[in-house]
C-alpha cells in the first residue's frame, strides 16, 4: 500500500573519506546531496511504499551518487532498499587503487563485516542477506579482510546468523552441513566452520551475549537454541542486573518460550525500564511491558498504570509511548491501562483521542459493544466513550481505575 505520509526534499552534507569517481575529491571535502524522504518519523516506520532513504548524523556508508543541479549531488536511485552500502571510516587494507567501482564497493563491504563494531557488522550482514546471494569474489575479499583468527571469524559468523530470517536452520545443522539451501545459510555455515568449532558452543554463546544489544532480535532467536544452557542462564541473570536495557529483549524472548529460570531478574529489570519509558527504545519497552503484563505480579504490573498516571500531563510523548508498548494484546490487564486514558480527551493518534483508543480497548477485551466503529461522528464517539467508562467503573476495583 502507498503510504499517506507526505514526502519532501531534504539535503544532507557528506564528508568524503575516499571515493571512486571520475572527479577528483579532496579528503575530508564536503558535498551536498539532495534527496527525497519522509519527515521525522521518530521511532516509527513506514509500512508500504515508496521506500525513501533515511540518513542520520554520523552515518558512514558508500553513497552511489550522480551529479545533480546547482553543484549538488543526488542518489543514483531515488527510492528502494539498500541505496547505500555499509562502510567504515577506516579504509580497507587493499594494495593500490581499486581497478573498478565493483571492486571498490566489495572491499568496503568486506571491511565493514570484518572490522566494524557490532552494529556495523550486523548492517553489512543484513545488506548481504538482502542481495539474495553473495557477489562473486566476495568470499575471497572477506578472507583477506578477516585473516585466520577464529575469534574474528566467530564475530562474523554471529553477525551473519543474527541477520537470518525466520524460519532458518538450527546452528547445529549449519555446522554439520555447509551446503544447505539458501545463500544466507551457506554463508553462515562457511563462517561458522572457520570460527565456532573451538570450545563449541560456549564461545558462540558468549559472542551472542556480548553483542546482543547491537542485534537483539537475531541474538534472541539464536540463543533460543541454547535456552537451557547453564551459561545462558547465569549470564542473563548477571546482564539483567548490570544492563537491563541491553538484555531485556532477549530475556523476553527466552521467557515467553518457556525459560522461566531468569524470570525474577527479568521482571525486576522490566520494572526499572517501564518506570522511565522516555529513555528506552520502543522494542525494549514492548519487551518490558509484555513481561510485566503476562508474567508479573499485581504489584509489578501496577508500575505501568502508575507510570501512565504520573506522565499523563508531564510528558505526553513518554505517556503515549508506554501506552503503545502494552496495548493490543488479549490480556484483561489492559483494562487497567484503559482506565487511565478513558477520560483523556486530547488527540493522541491522528484524529483519535486517547479516550477513543481506550474505549476501543475496553470494547475488544470486554466483549461488549459500545458502538465503536471505524467511521464515527464526534457525538457518537463521546457516547461510546461514556458507555465504556461506565463499564470500567462497574467492573474494576476502585484502586485499579
Amino acid at each position: 500500500m502507498r503510504s499517506k505520509i507526505p514526502e519532501r526534499y531534504w539535503e544532507a552534507t557528506l564528508r568524503i573519506h575516499r571515493s571512486y569517481s571520475r572527479q577528483v575529491h579532496g579528503v575530508r571535502a564536503r558535498i551536498t546531496v539532495r534527496y527525497v524522504s519522509y519527515g521525522d518519523l521518530g521511532e516509527g516506520g513506514i509500512n508500504g511504499y515508496p521506500i525513501w532513504p533515511r540518513f542520520d548524523v554520523g552515518q558512514t556508508a558508500v553513497f552511489p551518487l550522480s551529479p545533480g543541479e546547482n553543484g549538488t549531488w543526488r542518489l543514483v536511485a531515488d527510492e528502494g532498499v539498500d541505496l547505500t552500502v555499509p562502510a567504515l571510516v577506516t579504509p580497507p587494507a587493499t594494495a593500490g587503487a581499486p581497478p573498478s567501482a565493483r571492486t571498490f564497493i566489495l572491499a568496503e563491504l568486506a571491511n565493514a563485516l570484518a572490522n566494524g563494531n557490532t552494529a556495523s557488522r550486523y548492517d553489512a550482514a543484513v545488506f548481504l542477506r538482502e542481495q539474495r546471494g553473495w557477489p562473486d569474489g566476495f568470499r575471497e575479499d572477506l578472507e583477506r579482510a578477516v585473516g585466520t583468527s577464529d575469534d574474528r571469524w566467530l564475530e562474523v559468523a554471529c553477525a551473519l546468523l543474527a541477520s537470518l530470517g525466520i524460519p532458518h536452520p538450527a546452528i547445529a545443522e549449519l555446522m554439520a552441513n555447509q551446503n544447505l539451501p539458501g545463500a544466507g545459510n551457506q554463508a553462515a555455515a562457511w563462517a561458522l566452520a572457520k570460527g565456532a568449532k573451538r570450545d563449541y558452543p560456549s564461545r558462540l554463546i558468549r559472542c551472542f551475549l556480548r553483542n546482543m544489544p547491537g542485534y537483539e532480535w537475531g541474538a534472541g532467536n539464536k540463543l533460543l537454541e541454547f535456552k537451557d544452557s547453564p551459561l545462558v542462564l547465569a549470564s542473563m541473570k548477571d546482564l539483567l542486573s548490570r544492563d537491563p536495557a541491553g538484555s531485556i529483549y532477549v530475556a523476553w524472548v527466552l521467557v515467553r518460550n518457556g525459560q522461566h529460570g531468569i524470570l525474577p531478574e527479568a521482571l525486576e529489570a522490566a520494572v526499572k525500564l517501564a518506570s522511565a519509558p522516555d529513555r528506552v527504545s520502543m522494542s525494549r519497552l514492548q519487551a518490558s511491558s509484555a513481561l510485566l503484563r503476562d508474567f508479573g505480579s499485581e504489584s509489578q504490573f501496577n508500575v505501568i498504570p502508575a507510570t501512565l498516571r504520573r506522565l499523563k500531563y508531564k510528558n505526553e510523548d513518554a505517556y503515549r509511548k508506554l501506552f503503545g508498548s502494552v496495548s493490543y494484546s488479549q490480556s484483561r490487564r489492559e483494562l487497567r491501562v484503559a482506565a487511565v486514558l478513558i477520560d483523556d480527551r486530547r488527540p493522541g493518534f491522528g484524529t483519535l483521542r486517547y479516550c477513543d483508543v481506550a474505549a476501543g480497548s475496553v470494547q475488544r477485551l470486554s466483549g461488549q459493544s459500545f458502538g465503536i466503529q471505524q467511521e464515527m461522528t464526534p457525538e457518537e464517539r463521546d457516547r461510546a466513550v461514556a458507555r465504556a467508562s461506565v463499564w470500567l467503573r462497574s467492573h474494576l476495583e476502585p484502586a485499579q481505575r
